[in-house]
């Protein structure tokens, strides 16, 4: 079930953790003083929404035919770098364009 369609008790601090963690991998991979932090941070909400949760297993995966695979904080972390370094016009800040 797509996490956005989930509901439990701790989703809040759940979206909270994974959020803090993907920052604190991506500081030193993007210019994280030169963007935009409220764009980031919406991109990684889309990305989390958008991922598939297991409330039980307390995890984001993605299903491949009949393989789970768990998306933990540091492969969605190179996912979010790779996104940011590849639009990141979209992303820095108007003053330092």
């Amino acid at each position: 079930m797509l996490f956005k369609q989930c509901k439990f008790k701790d989703k809040a601090k759940v979206r909270k953790q994974m959020k803090d963690q993907i920052i604190s991998n991506i500081k030193n991979e993007i210019p994280y003083d030169k963007i935009n932090t409220g764009r980031l941070f919406e991109y990684i909400d889309i990305l989390l929404d958008d991922s598939d949760y297991d409330i039980r297993g307390e995890q984001f995966y993605y299903h491949h035919r009949w393989v789970k695979i768990v998306l933990d904080a540091e492969l969605l972390s190179k996912v979010v770098s790779e996104y940011v370094n590849e639009h990141l016009n979209e992303f820095i800040l108007e003053k330092n364009k």
